[in-house]
């Protein structure tokens, strides 16, 4: 009989949960039979039967598949219900991973102060790990205000540590959302990787009821339109939050389930005019791609907007990989790229492909602005300011940027005292017809978007920014770096 931990009941919670998934004799007999068979393939046949395809498509970055006996007996048992097609609908390589009875059922509940999360399932590789759930309770009592309560996730270790690693995650804010399930993905960026055991943590925290005077200050402010409207929107108090549960999940994570990871060293250099990005490797993934890369030291300009798609090399992009980025670091600083895993399709010889990017000039990262003779330093030819409007807080700004691209939204200049902005995409601009013609044009491709703030310190002399983007360049032919799969693979 198994010893019960009096002093560490989440140890106790994890070997229960992971004795549930133990196998079958006769399971994990025909499993190592099949794992002596695996050898790495160079071709997979498209019209293959579908169970050969199931079989080996994983086996295109990784030789012989590592899947534990446990785990498949967990991942039969998965029922791949609706709502959990619907989560991963917009990202295909979940979906894929999905489809190949990569996901892990969870069926777990844990709550604090009568707020409840519930897990459904996860679905992990060495360094990411994806968690769906649903908080009734929150898009219940959210409502149209989505201000009402602020989460904060986080993944712990066994011991209650926090593991390093980034996090993005849903809000359940909407009825139509109650039934659907949210998602919480977790990205390690160093060099740390998924432990067996961690602990999923959720921080409710709920927005304290303003003061009438305050609130009433705030209904007069939305009557108001024009540019009072926008200064009264801006000059609105941030909510004060006050935590009302922290909800504490163990989850178990059985390692041998894992695919093993296969990192393409590339130490490969590419020049975008006369800037060199050096890259340093790649790691494949079944649900995410890393790339990591790292400017030149002795380059003149930022690398900004780097947007890297997979390729097949035969067969190009692929319509069904949206490349889905994110970057993890800070411009001039080594970089991270993630994108959407390929892992399960058909093909096993890839390339990336640098179709855009952006250059922000060193020496013009700075941008200063003097209210008094209202004049720039450095300020770019992409940039115009409409605004620079007094008011109770500071100064108002409005700033409008030419884009290559109607769907931009960020900010491009940051200062310190900004802690509340706003920005989106704006009007199309008819070309030859003045700096900033009201008339929309959508065949002219030149597109404006907009940031607004109020900044202080204005009254004491210039006010200095950080440039943090620059229009994207679009190149005809996209910039190849091979992924030697194949030599890797020998």
């Amino acid at each position: 009989m198994q010893e019960y931990n009096r002093n560490d009941p989440y140890q106790n919670l994890f070997q229960e949960l992971n004795q549930r998934v133990a196998p079958s004799d006769a399971l994990m007999e025909q499993t190592r039979q099949q794992m002596a068979l695996a050898r790495p393939q160079k071709w997979i046949p498209r019209l293959q039967k579908t169970a050969a395809i199931a079989a080996c498509t994983a086996l295109l970055f990784t030789g012989a598949v590592n899947l534990s006996p446990a785990f498949a007996a967990a991942a039969a048992k998965v029922p791949v219900v609706r709502e959990l097609v619907l989560a991963v609908a917009f990202d295909p390589s979940m979906k894929a991973a999905i489809e190949h009875n990569y996901v892990q059922l969870v069926k777990q509940s844990a709550s604090d102060n009568g707020y409840q999360m519930d897990v459904e399932y996860l679905v992990a590789d060495p360094r990411n790990l994806t968690v769906y759930y649903r908080m009734e309770e929150i898009t219940a009592r959210n409502g149209e205000n989505h201000d009402d309560y602020q989460f904060d996730f986080n993944l712990l270790a066994a011991d209650g540590t926090e593991l390093k690693c980034g996090a993005t995650w849903d809000y359940p804010i909407s009825e139509e959302d109650k039934q659907a399930l949210n998602e919480v993905k977790f990205h390690f960026t160093g060099e740390e990787t998924l432990p067996e055991q961690v602990q999923l943590q959720l921080i409710v925290k709920q927005a304290l009821p303003l003061p009438e005077e305050e609130q009433a200050k705030i209904e007069a402010g939305r009557e108001l339109s024009g540019i009072e409207n926008a200064i009264a929107h801006y000059e609105e108090p941030n909510p004060e939050y006050e935590q009302v549960a922290c909800i504490n999940m163990p989850l178990a994570i059985d390692h041998g389930s894992l695919f093993n990871v296969r990192t393409l060293e590339l130490n490969r250099t590419v020049e975008l005019e006369g800037q060199k990005v050096i890259f340093d490797k790649v790691e494949i993934y079944p649900t995410q791609i890393r790339i990591l890369w790292h400017p030149d030291a002795a380059n003149t300009h930022l690398i900004d907007g780097m947007q890297i798609a997979l390729q097949s090399r035969e067969h190009g992009r692929w319509e069904g990989i949206s490349n889905g980025v994110s970057g993890v670091g800070m411009l001039g600083e080594p970089q991270q790229i993630w994108l959407e895993s390929s892992w399960f399709s058909y093909e096993n010889e890839y390339q990336l492909a640098i179709e855009e990017y952006a250059l922000i000039p060193k020496e013009q990262q700075s941008v200063t602005y003097d209210y008094a003779t209202n004049t720039f330093t450095n300020l770019p030819d992409y940039a115009h300011l409409v605004e620079a409007v007094p008011c109770d807080t500071g100064l108002f700004m409005q700033f409008e940027f030419q884009s290559t691209d109607k769907t931009v939204q960020g900010m491009v200049l940051q200062h310190a005292s900004v802690n509340q902005s706003g920005s989106g995409t704006g009007r199309v601009i008819r070309e030859g017809l003045g700096s900033f013609s009201r008339e929309e044009d959508e065949e002219s491709g030149i597109y404006w978007f907009y940031n607004e703030f109020i900044v202080s310190g204005y009254e004491d002399g210039p006010i200095t920014f950080d440039v943090t983007w620059a229009p994207q360049k679009t190149l005809e032919e996209p910039i190849i770096v091979p992924l030697d799969v194949e030599a890797y693979l020998k």
